[in-house]
């Protein structure tokens, strides 16, 4: 019995010593040189510092690559600069000047309207004073225009007015002097002294006979101008002459 213990504790030594052997054994292998990683580890690390140099090429590439586009950029941006301005730059706006600049239309003259009348019917009673080949210039009735209503301008005098309608008319007229001495000395190529040493024309205005020129008796609206021809120094027709 002593004998069976004996064995049993010499077994269990001997297992002892040499897992005890076992273990100094690897931890002297694990001291003396350095741990093998396994070949799938050293493949992995082997293509991430292969990786690793790549990026850093590329980040070199990428480097050089950003510093010739901002020398585009520069260069870009210098063209810009010195490129001229085209018609896009803004123009400076002239203000308008406040209120209406326009001026007004000047006012033409108001047209007035009188009436004209020519008449040399008193040649009809002195035919044998009249000079010879003027016979057919006078109307059987002596009137060679009819009262007939015309317009004339504001400021018009009887002189002023008379010669613009005539020459309107195209009817034959000449006038003498100027002024307060303006007067008709011929009418339709009747004229004055042609019926007698005393006769031509005078005018009158609303059956009177003014005591001033044609030339300075200024028109009313309404007036009556009447050209009469007279052959004794205006006798025969109502304005006889005291001087």
């Amino acid at each position: 019995m002593r004998q069976m213990k004996h064995y049993k504790w010499t077994a269990l030594c001997l297992v002892l010593l040499l897992t005890l052997s076992c273990f100094l054994t690897a931890c002297s292998d694990t001291v003396g040189s350095p741990a093998t990683e396994p070949e799938s580890t050293q493949a992995q690390q082997k293509q991430e510092a292969e990786n690793d140099d790549g990026a850093d090429k590329d980040g070199e590439a990428g480097t050089v690559t950003g510093g010739a586009s901002d020398a585009d950029d520069a260069a870009g941006s210098e063209d810009t600069a010195q490129q001229p301005a085209g018609d896009d730059t803004a123009k400076p706006v002239q203000a308008e000047p406040a209120g209406n600049t326009q001026q007004p239309d000047a006012q033409e003259p108001q047209a007035q309207t009188c009436t004209i009348s020519i008449d040399c019917s008193t040649i009809l009673d002195n035919m044998d004073k009249l000079e010879r080949g003027k016979e057919g210039l006078i109307p059987s009735d002596g009137i060679l225009l009819a009262k007939t209503e015309v317009q004339y301008e504001e400021g018009d005098t009887v002189f002023t007015m008379l010669k613009r309608e005539l020459k309107s008319r195209k009817m034959h007229y000449d006038f003498e002097g100027s002024g307060s001495s303006a007067y008709l000395a011929g009418l339709c190529n009747i004229y004055e002294f042609d019926c007698g040493k005393l006769s031509g024309w005078e005018f009158a205005v609303n059956g009177s006979f003014p005591s001033v020129g044609m030339g300075v008796y200024k028109l009313s609206p309404g007036d009556s101008v009447a050209l009469i021809y007279t052959c004794d120094l205006g006798d025969d027709i109502g304005n006889h002459y005291d001087g």
